[in-house]
């Protein structure tokens, strides 16, 4: 039963393939479950191992798992993480974001709304302006 209790995984970037060391990764009981967060770290290489084998400690249940750092940030929701473990799926890839990636994508979308907005005030514009233009005659004006 002690195998079914030791979590591993791996921190990684969805874009760039690039794994993340030194994230933050904590393990928050379900409602119902009395048991305190569990904090771990990933290793040089975003490999990180939870050791649960403590029932006691970490009862029978079901778990979120969440993933911090400065970097990045989490793809999706905290995954859930049943113990005792089922065999094989003892080990989770965790996808996350790099915070650059995060900006272009808003610095898109922003731009696109920036470039329809300007589009439309001028098509407004011309629109006034033909439906209702200045005579050249009126605008000139005479002094004798």
């Amino acid at each position: 039963m002690a195998n079914n209790r030791i979590l591993r995984g791996l921190v990684y970037d969805k874009t760039t393939q690039v794994r993340y060391s030194k994230a933050t990764l904590r393990l928050d009981p379900k409602e119902g479950i009395k048991a305190s967060p569990i904090f771990a770290h990933s290793d040089l290489h975003g490999v990180f191992k939870l050791d649960l084998s403590n029932e006691k400690k970490y009862p029978d249940g079901d778990y979120l798992l969440s993933v911090f750092h400065q970097e990045a940030l989490m793809e999706t929701d905290p995954q859930e993480v049943t113990l005792p473990l089922e065999e094989g799926k003892t080990f989770n890839k965790v996808a996350l974001l790099g915070r650059d990636q995060f900006s272009q994508s808003w610095g898109v979308i922003f731009g696109t709304i920036l470039v329809s907005l300007l589009l439309v005030v001028s098509f407004y514009y011309a629109k006034l302006h033909f439906d209702y233009p200045i005579p050249l005659d009126d605008a000139i004006i005479y002094q004798d």
